[in-house]
């Protein structure tokens, strides 16, 4: 019986040349489109953003996006624009308003636009507050050094570097409440501060942060760096194959740090027409933006310890409370349902009660009542579906994995093509019949490889 080294040293059928490396990986690339894992069928319940409603409805019209676009934009500015104002009361005390927040789309699906629209309040408080600094910094330059006080701070709301060292020293330097936001979130993700030697510490600095506000850094230099209440929102918005590695990595999922983020994947738009649309003539956007504003220009202490507290009412309390406990028999029962997802599902209740935070801040009501605590319930649990659409068949991902090796390994054999049988002795590891079976069926059913009889021929 022949065996792929025989298969090596004659073509199967006498014709067929090795495929060029160019080749290989065009097609390599095409398959990986097909057995990634695509946006979970999950309906973002936009009536939950409460009093943001009208905005996000608007982006969604006028931008023609999906309303989990629209969505996450308005939430995550309503956040860095309320989280300075005050603190929110959960079932495990009282906790920041800040929110980390993910967006996954393609490019063109409408994530610049909608990020700049809900991000324009904070865009011109940061442009005039810059202008008032510059001001004051060539003042402080002008006086004699001896008769210096303290140097201005720096008023810049975004922080454009997010690693770990940038973080600290944009806090270090600058105002106590601040967002992380970019629309081209894999510049972040597979960046300096997320690569292997550096991802630990910079999810660390960032689970301290939506914690409770705590910059903790020890440096041989310049010693200890202590900072206590501050604010950080965050939103990264990334394609699918840019979130890929970090998504899913265990590491930062055990650590915390992806169930600290509020995820959203909604599906492509639908063909755009041409429609212009200004966002400033639209009076549910006018409005937005003047109460974002309203918040903006509320004072920014040395940092945000003596905030006021928006406390829970009853009703909301109780409903958070019935939440919190489908929420742990979900995720620590083997029959739950969200087991695979536990870290997520055992977070929702928290994040309600940041979200209905949020909504009673931009609302101006210092109670989160029964209809706001539904709002925040309703968008927790959208995150946790999502995470499960994402994170849930692990099985699944596993051979998809697994087939796409053995297809590389594949096109790389003269003709694309080896015996079914050879496959548990040279072929790709980990060699397993049960591995090789799944990886030919999930092959197969993607239209990327044909049994031939004893062989099996990758599709070129």
């Amino acid at each position: 019986m022949s065996s792929v080294y025989d298969l090596a040293r004659k073509r199967l059928d006498g014709a067929d040349e090795p495929l060029s490396d160019e080749r290989i990986a065009e097609l390599v690339r095409a398959a990986e489109s097909r057995l990634t894992v695509q946006p979970p069928e999950v309906a973002y319940p936009l009536e939950a953003l409460g009093p943001l409603h009208d905005v996000a409805n608007a982006i969604v019209q006028g931008q023609q996006v999906r309303p989990a676009m629209a969505g996450q934009a308005v939430l995550a500015a309503a956040a860095l624009a309320a989280q300075h104002t005050a603190d929110v009361e959960t079932l495990d005390g009282r906790r920041p308003l800040a929110l980390f927040l993910l967006t996954i789309a393609d490019s063109g699906d409408g994530k610049t636009g909608a990020e700049r629209t809900a991000l324009t309040p904070v865009s011109e408080h940061q442009r005039q507050a810059h202008k008032a600094y510059m001001l004051e910094l060539e003042q402080y330059e002008a006086t004699p050094p001896k008769e210096r006080e303290q140097p201005p701070r720096p008023p810049y709301r975004i922080a454009r570097d997010s690693t770990a060292e940038g973080i600290r020293r944009s806090f270090q330097e600058g105002a106590p409440s601040q967002g992380a936001y970019t629309s081209e979130a894999a510049a972040v993700l597979c960046g300096y501060g997320m690569s292997a030697d550096h991802r630990m510490k910079t999810a660390g600095t960032y689970n301290a942060l939506w914690d409770d506000g705590e910059v903790s850094v020890i440096r041989s230099i310049a010693g200890r760096v202590q900072l206590y209440d501050r604010r950080l929102s965050v939103h990264w918005l990334i394609q699918p194959a840019g979130a890929k590695e970090t998504m899913h990595d265990p590491a930062l999922t055990n650590l915390g740090f992806w169930p600290r983020f509020l995820v959203a994947w909604p599906e492509p738009p639908a063909p755009r027409r041409y429609r212009p649309w200004h966002a400033n003539r639209d009076a549910s956007v006018g409005a937005y933006w003047a109460r974002a504003h309203e918040l903006l220009e509320r004072d920014v202490g040395d940092d945000c310890g003596e905030l006021p507290v928006i406390t829970l009412s009853d009703e909301a309390r109780d409903l958070a409370g019935a939440y919190f406990e489908r929420m742990e028999q979900a995720a620590r029962a083997a029959s739950g349902g969200l087991t695979e997802v536990k870290p997520f599902a055992l977070r929702a209740t928290e994040q309600a009660c940041r979200i209905a935070g949020v909504l009673a801040a931009f609302d101006d009501t210092a109670v989160v009542h029964a209809d706001l605590m539904r709002c925040g319930l309703r968008l927790a649990a959208y995150s946790v579906e999502t995470w499960r659409g994402i994170f849930g068949d692990r099985e699944q991902a596993t051979a998809h994995a697994h087939a796409l090796k053995l297809y590389r390994w594949l096109l790389k054999q003269p003709g694309a093509s080896a015996k079914v049988a050879d496959l548990l002795h040279v072929g790709p590891k980990p060699r397993s019949r049960s591995l090789r079976d799944s990886a030919l069926a999930t092959l197969a059913t993607a239209g990327l490889a044909d049994r031939e009889g004893d062989a099996v021929r990758a599709s070129t």
